[in-house]
């Protein structure tokens, strides 16, 4: 709990609550953009299982591929090389999210220094 003598006296201006808002939507982006890198991951973590089962397959030929609620029949090669460039793709996207994630960061780091500097412990820009 505050304190009073912690407390600072501070008017509000646009600007002020302009960055109090910017704030706001980029800490909520930030956790949609650290919940959707997990997502991902877990995906790439699959494709990097099914990618080493087909590897370790005696059988040549034929590998059923599950794509949504359809099963393709395509030979090894072809089963590895499509899971491969899903991969590949993944990464990229998850590259541009952390990209993304750190940018959002910085950004949020700059303005709570100036909204700390302002209304010192009067307002609480932490995540808990």
């Amino acid at each position: 709990m505050l304190q009073q003598q912690d407390e600072v006296e501070a008017e509000v201006t646009w600007e002020d609550q302009e960055m109090i808002n910017r704030f706001s939507l980029l800490n909520t982006r930030k956790f949609e953009l650290i919940s959707d890198l997990e997502e991902l991951k877990k995906e790439d973590s699959l494709l990097e299982d099914g990618i080493g089962e087909l590897y370790l397959a005696e059988e040549e030929g034929a590998a059923r591929l599950l794509v949504g609620e359809t099963l393709f029949h395509l030979d090894k090669d072809a089963a590895v090389s499509k899971l491969e460039a899903d991969q590949e793709r993944l990464q990229e996207e998850v590259a541009a999210l952390e990209k993304e994630l750190d940018e959002t960061r910085s950004t949020m780091a700059q303005l709570k220094v100036k909204l700390y500097a302002k209304f010192k412990n009067s307002i609480n820009l932490d995540d808990e």
